[in-house]
């Protein structure tokens, strides 16, 4: 009787440690990861934005290297982030973008055989480094206070309008504030006839 009863114990344990170690599991590239869950710094978890759904890859608008897994778009290749953007890479190609607006995209001979995916994110991380460096961009350095509160009460504006429309309203990015600050340097008369109708006095252009 005491055997069995450890027999059972040690099938449970083995059977408990499986179970931990899959889901510790690292991954490296968004099919890897069920649903619409991505491969977000080493590990599976959902977006904050939703994915498109698909029933195969060409119905992605992404562009090239773009997969149709579990019914949604996720870009191929092994993917690596930090604040200051993100990139994908695979063997003969890699994307970038950063948070600042800009990216960029390579493409070579492919190796044989090919590099593991231990070795493209090491590589990923490498390219992301080089194209956007390691900090998210300061927006201080790009805008004076003045304007920066300018442009963010036009972004409020802007998703009160998506909002009237049910549309629910993106994250403003750095790259938007930074045009928005630019706009207001170059006095863009268009957009100067905009800001003031939505931010002073009157505001007539609010909903």
């Amino acid at each position: 009787m005491l055997s069995r009863r450890l027999f059972v114990i040690a099938v449970v344990s083995a059977t408990v440690t499986t179970v931990a170690a899959a889901a510790s599991a690292q991954c490296f590239r968004h099919e890897e990861c069920p649903d619409d869950q991505l491969c977000l710094e080493l590990d599976c978890a959902t977006s904050e934005e939703p994915l498109q759904s698909c029933e195969n890859a060409d119905e992605c608008t992404g562009g090239v290297h773009w997969l149709c897994d579990d019914g949604y778009c996720k870009k191929d290749g092994v993917y690596c982030q930090n604040p200051a953007g993100h990139c994908n890479n695979d063997n003969g190609w890699f994307t970038c973008g950063c948070e600042d607006g800009l990216g960029c995209d390579g493409s070579g001979p492919e190796l044989d055989p090919p590099p593991t995916d231990e070795e493209l994110y090491t590589e990923c991380i490498d390219i992301l480094v080089s194209s956007c460096g390691e900090e998210a961009p300061d927006i201080g350095d790009e805008c004076t206070p003045e304007q920066l509160e300018t442009c963010e009460d036009y972004f409020d504006w802007t998703d009160q309008l998506l909002l009237a429309c049910d549309f629910e309203p993106e994250e403003t990015t750095y790259f938007q504030l930074k045009q928005c600050c630019n706009f207001l340097e170059e006095e863009m008369e268009w957009f100067q006839d905009e800001i003031d109708c939505v931010v002073a006095p009157h505001n007539s252009c609010r909903v």
